[in-house]
């Protein structure tokens, strides 16, 4: 029983208020009276008045929850407290920019913030570090199959090393224009990811940095890019066509190699070199026009392209290395301008089809053509020569450029 009073509660059997003194009230059956009506209605207004404070308070937490979430939303950028919290990043306090590092979400979509709060500061989120979403598809690793999707914001400048390797399920993903450098095997083994566009702030692309992105049907190289690396598309084996813009002065080795369904390329003339491999294995390519910049066809650059019919050399080709051109089954005519040109051995070897070989102006015979044996054999003797000079050449280093007409 409580004390209608001061309401301090009242020991059974008190015929008074232990704190204010206040007289009780005893029932018919010797026990405390029950609470009078005006009693009820002063504890009731007492929780009454404890309820709409707790209300008030409530209310004000709202109204102060929707100002920040406002501000945040009206300032454009993601902190922390709203950024995914599966996102881990590493911080450079003497910039103050910070790089995203890993994710152990599960989500299929990812969305990387401009900006990050740690411990009351605020850093510019400017990279994606090495390995950061890699699905090594290994114990203990992340498991990133599943993502199709990533959110890069324009505060990024670099794309490290194996980023986004073998993440299988990635349709899609746009590369801000704030982005100056991809790197190595960035895009690694991506094979569900059909299209990309580089922006034109990209100077560089990595070595294998598209390689096995076997759904790729095109890809636009942009005029800001000056080589391209090593090995960058390999095995890019739905890659139909592809345009290189005439800032490229080198093509790596392998850049090309086993795009089996690459039918045309053109090269522009700020290309001088055409790497080892470059188009090795690129089944389907019909054509390709060699520019005059172009001084030299590195070992195996179009071995095995068992589509081609015919190729043309500039005048300012002067090496054609080992296996340049072996194996190229529907090889008919080949057309070398410069008489000059060092033709290394099996530059030619097993082209099957070639029947035209044309040095200067001058058709050159091509004595032991294929005859069923593992390799074309190009047999020549010294009355075949100008020269004994000329014939030493072909015998050391297996340069006909010394060939009398024919």
């Amino acid at each position: 029983m409580f004390c209608s009073k001061c309401g301090n509660e009242v020991p059974k059997g008190s015929a008074f208020c232990p704190k204010c003194g206040n007289e009780m009230q005893i029932d018919k059956n010797g026990g405390m009276a029950q609470t009078t009506g005006q009693q009820n209605i002063s504890l009731k207004g007492k929780r009454r008045k404890t309820l709409i404070a707790v209300i008030a308070a409530l209310a004000v937490c709202v109204l102060v929850g929707v100002s920040i979430s406002n501000l945040t939303a009206n300032s454009g950028l993601s902190y922390s407290d709203s950024a995914d919290p599966d996102l881990s990043y590493s911080f450079d306090e003497s910039t103050k920019t910070a790089t995203v590092i890993g994710y152990e979400g599960e989500k299929n979509k990812v969305v990387i913030p401009k900006k990050i709060k740690n411990e009351e500061t605020y850093y510019d989120v400017t990279s994606i570090g090495e390995h950061a979403f890699h699905n090594f598809g290994l114990p203990g690793f992340p498991d990133y199959s599943s993502l199709t999707s990533i959110e890069i914001p324009d505060s990024v400048t670099s794309i490290g090393e194996s980023a986004f390797s073998d993440c299988s399920s990635l349709t899609s993903i746009e590369i801000p224009n704030s982005v100056t450098s991809i790197g190595e095997c960035a895009f690694s083994g991506c094979s569900s990811l059909t299209s990309i566009e580089i922006p034109n702030s990209v100077t560089s692309i990595g070595e294998w940095a598209f390689s096995d992105c076997s759904s790729l049907t095109s890809i636009e190289i942009p005029d800001s890019v000056t080589s391209i690396g090593e090995h960058a598309f390999v095995r890019c084996s739905s890659l139909t066509s592809i345009e290189i813009p005439d800032s490229v002065t080198s093509i790596g080795g392998g850049a090309f190699f086993s795009c089996s369904s690459l039918r045309s390329i053109e090269i522009p003339d700020s290309v001088t070199s055409i790497g080892g491999d470059a188009f090795s294995d690129c089944s389907s390519l019909r054509s390709i026009e060699i520019p005059d910049s172009v001084t030299s066809i590195e070992t195996r650059a179009f071995v095995r392209c068992s589509s081609l019919t015919s190729i043309e050399m500039p005048d300012s080709v002067m090496r054609i290395e080992k296996w340049a051109f072996a194996y190229c089954d529907s090889l008919e005519s080949v057309t070398i301008h410069n008489g000059g040109t060092y033709i290394a051995d099996n530059a030619f070897e097993s082209c099957r089809k070639l029947s035209t070989l044309n040095i200067a102006g001058v058709d050159v015979d091509i004595y032991g053509r294929y005859d069923g044996s593992p390799e074309n054999v190009y047999t020549y003797t010294r009355d075949d020569f100008v020269s004994d000079s000329a014939y030493r050449a072909y015998l050391d280093f297996g340069d006909i450029s010394g060939l009398k007409k024919k």
